[in-house]
């Protein structure tokens, strides 16, 4: 359930709170501090559920600072749907509202040279 997009923010419900997921600079830059490129990955793809709630309660930090770790573990929002809020929080905060693969698309092309000379 998106919250805004092009905010980088994803909304989840967690223990009857509509809570928002947002990695804003500040939330990347401690995300970053406390996991390895790879630990982020397996979470984001659903294969670290160890590190879940860590993940989480970075990126709703700016909006809901109440859901610590204990607390969202507490919670225990449905799987699926946290997973995917937080791949689409993440992606929005590296790419933006756009998809990444029709941002890729719609870029202008370079014109291929055409081997004359210019006089």
């Amino acid at each position: 359930m998106t919250a805004n997009k092009y905010k980088g923010e994803e909304k989840l419900k967690i223990g009857g709170v509509d809570a928002t997921i947002v990695f804003d600079w500040n939330a990347l830059g401690k995300l970053q501090t406390e996991l390895s490129g790879t630990e982020i990955d397996a979470v984001v793809n659903g294969r670290d559920l160890s590190k879940i709630a860590v993940v989480l309660s970075i990126g709703l930090q700016k909006h809901n600072p109440e859901f610590t770790v204990e607390k969202i573990v507490e919670a225990s929002p449905p799987f699926a749907l946290t997973v995917e809020a937080l791949k689409n929080a993440i992606t929005f905060a590296y790419f933006g509202g756009e998809d990444p693969a029709e941002s890729a698309k719609a870029a202008p092309k370079k014109k291929a040279a055409s081997g004359k000379k210019k006089k």
